[in-house]
């Protein structure tokens, strides 16, 4: 199964990061967000990566920005689901491509939301300083 950042629209912001050969993983990430835009259609989830950078920018590490926080946008929403509801604790999501289209399934305690689209991009990347084993 090919990593996420195979299946993105253009992957440099994160790879510039993260290095090009080993991925962040999308296990373990604390979700802030999901937001739903009509103009696309779209569907934008924001979250804290679980690891911190191997080649963070020097502003980050001058200010001592250790976690990445990144919106990952779901282009083109041909089916969203959200079933149950959590608003703490770590999500564990998957993006995998699947015939014609992308699926994002995230699992967050008794909440389950899958997203099918089109395409999927990093559309924000940021950084913080914080404790990134906190929820």
């Amino acid at each position: 199964m090919p990593a996420w950042l195979d299946i993105i629209e253009d992957p440099r912001g994160v790879r510039s990061i993260y290095g090009s050969n080993d991925p962040p993983s999308l296990e373990k990430v604390l979700l802030h967000e999901v937001v739903l835009q009509r103009d696309g259609p779209s569907a934008v989830l924001r979250f804290d990566l679980p690891e911190s950078p191997t080649s963070a920018p020097k502003k980050w590490r001058d200010q001592g920005f250790n976690v990445v926080q990144v919106g990952l946008t779901m282009i083109g929403v041909k089916d969203l689901s959200l079933t149950g509801w959590n608003h703490r604790g770590w999500a564990s999501m998957e993006l995998t491509s699947q015939d014609d289209s992308l699926m994002l399934e995230v699992l967050w305690g008794s909440a389950r939301i899958r997203v099918q689209a089109n395409a999927a991009a990093v559309t924000s990347i940021s950084a913080y300083a914080g404790d990134p084993s906190l929820e």
